[in-house]
């Protein structure tokens, strides 16, 4: 596995303040859904503009080409958008009991399982992820559950490991996305047990 470079670890650091970021425009702002609302379409028209609008994209990878996978270099959606993207759906469609620890999973949990895997990680299971990263998230989906969230230890686990499974699977440009709806919608069933 490589190890930790600068602008992975700086990726990681963007992905939780920008989540922290997103919390509390949801609850600080005047008119957190029509606020959210306007800024996830400026993202997503900015970040699909890099396709067809050539001076754009030549700005956007002349200021972020050090932080951008290869993917997203070549014009895929990046992972802040995807990552805004996934917090505003469990946002619109989910109570703010169920929002928060969900949020705070696809925040915390995501970037502790990529640097954990890249740094001591060894055995991959699926691509780059490997057994020590996924277990990182699912220890840290735990204590956010448990401690924040107030669930039980037993089901904790339950639903943290169901979530590191489908982490350590999803394909890459979808892996916010499926991370937060399915952490939102165990945790939703799971208030209805």
């Amino acid at each position: 596995m490589p190890a930790i470079n600068f602008y992975f670890s700086l990726r990681k650091l963007i992905h939780i303040l920008s989540g922290l970021l997103f919390i509390w425009c949801s609850s600080t702002c005047p008119r957190p859904r029509i606020l959210l609302t306007v800024i996830i379409l400026l993202i997503l028209i900015l970040d699909n503009a890099r396709r067809f609008w050539h001076k754009w994209d030549k700005l956007f990878r002349k200021i972020f080409l050090p932080l951008l996978k290869d993917s997203e270099s070549e014009g895929k959606l990046t992972g802040a958008t995807t990552l805004w993207f996934s917090l505003y759906l469990i946002f619109i469609l989910f109570p703010g009991t169920i929002f928060l620890p969900a949020a705070l999973i696809i925040i915390f949990a995501d970037p502790a399982g990529a640097l954990v895997g890249k740094a001591i990680g060894k055995k991959s299971i699926y691509g780059e992820k490997t057994r020590e990263g996924s277990l990182a998230f699912i220890l840290i989906s735990v204590v956010i559950l448990w401690q924040y969230r107030n669930i039980p230890l037993i089901p904790a686990v339950f639903i943290s490991i169901i979530l590191g499974i489908t982490e350590a699977v999803a394909p890459e440009k979808y892996e916010n996305l499926f991370i937060a709806i399915e952490a939102a919608l165990l945790l939703f069933i799971y208030s209805l047990i």
